[in-house]
């Protein structure tokens, strides 16, 4: 898309900001001492020239704030809506073969850390119950993300059997 073409549509969309009315969706106690929505999205498409590029630069100008706090608050409560949707499904709940887990922590060339456990004995205490897991595993490294994907196999193997 060219420059000037998105050029024209973000300013038809600033001048929609002025003939339709945005309802405010952070609650008053959020929103007190905040830019309003229609505020700070013209102040980031179309910074007035007092602007320091400095305070955009940093991430912390008071625009920047609003919507990012704006953006987290709609993630935040469309991950509680999804799970709570995926609460009314039922799943087999399944129990870890401890003695596969065991051979599966064997093979590593590494001790698992605290915090590896503990998303282990979380990730098993998920899949125990009779709901949908929704799990994200973030971690800094990747081998330390690798070997839990064969953690749900340990569980698995023994259940198809079972269902057999």
């Amino acid at each position: 898309m060219k420059q000037a073409t998105l050029r024209k549509l973000t300013d038809q969309a600033l001048e929609l900001l002025d003939t339709c009315a945005i309802a405010e969706l952070l609650p008053p106690e959020l929103a007190q001492g905040m830019m309003s929505l229609p505020e700070a999205l013209r102040t980031l498409h179309r910074p007035p020239p007092t602007l320091q590029l400095a305070d955009l630069e940093t991430g912390k100008h008071p625009a920047q704030r609003r919507l990012i706090l704006e953006e987290l608050l709609a993630h935040n409560l469309s991950m509680l809506a999804l799970r709570a949707g995926a609460q009314r499904y039922h799943a087999q709940p399944l129990s870890t073969n401890n003695i596969l887990k065991d051979k599966l922590l064997a093979s590593l060339p590494f001790k698992p850390t605290s915090a590896q456990a503990r998303v282990v004995a979380e990730i098993e205490r998920d899949m125990a119950l009779d709901v949908p897991m929704m799990r994200l595993v973030q971690a800094t490294s990747a081998q330390g993300k690798r070997w839990l994907r064969r953690l749900p196999p340990c569980a698995l193997l023994p259940t198809v059997s079972r269902w057999r």
